[in-house]
């Protein structure tokens, strides 16, 4: 019998992905990183993640905002 598997949940995002879900430029994803509105993981390649929970509050605080 074969069980489903609930839905996996991202827990992070990467610069170049962020920069297509906000519509913002890279030096915008790291000034938001820079004043801790968005939430680095760095993982052992060297390449540089957002941690979903950091992004998915962001874009419902400017979701917030515009209405």
């Amino acid at each position: 019998m074969n069980q489903a598997q609930a839905p996996t949940r991202r827990i992070a995002y990467s610069l170049r992905e962020v920069m297509e879900l906000t519509g913002r430029s890279r030096w915008t994803i790291q000034r938001w990183i820079n004043r801790g509105l968005l939430k680095e993981i760095k993982i052992p390649r060297g390449q540089r993640m957002v941690q979903a929970d950091s992004l998915e509050a962001l874009m419902v605080g400017e979701a917030r905002r515009k209405a």
